[in-house]
């Protein structure tokens, strides 16, 4: 009995690490203030991260580089395909002036990537300045 209940422990033990090692988390430098869904982000040092490693990924956390965490984000899953548009991941912002607003954020390393739906500031700054110039800024993976 003590055998079986050893083997449980290391088998759930085991299974544990498994699932720690295979979350996934984004470092980022964004070098400007940006917009996610609505919340003011300062530029600076980001760690991006799954909400549930065992869903599709959609929902993600943004933490600051101290671990604090800066807010979620519920994304849109774009399925990159054999599209590949990069060899490493990146985050893509629409920028109107000196406003910048996270647009997408893609990991062709996993071919995935995931969208982020307009506000409703970003449409109105959008009608004030009309097409966005689009920058990126490259992640790495940790």
């Amino acid at each position: 009995m003590k055998k079986l209940a050893l083997l449980i422990g290391l088998v759930f033990t085991f299974g544990v690490l498994a699932n720690a090692q295979s979350t996934k988390q984004i470092a980022v430098h964004v070098p400007f203030d940006f917009y996610v869904k609505g919340q003011k982000m300062n530029a600076g040092d980001y760690v991006i991260e799954s909400a549930s490693p065992q869903s599709n990924q959609a929902a993600l956390i943004f933490r600051e580089k101290s671990g604090k965490a800066k807010g979620m984000l519920i994304t849109i899953p774009i399925d990159l395909g054999n599209n590949q548009m990069a060899a490493a991941p990146f985050m893509l912002f629409n920028r109107y002036g000196d406003e910048y607003f996270l647009k997408e954020i893609f990991n062709p390393l996993e071919n995935i990537g995931f969208g982020v739906s307009s506000t409703k500031t970003e449409k109105y700054i959008a009608k004030k300045f009309g097409k966005p110039t689009q920058e990126t800024v490259a992640m790495n993976l940790r």
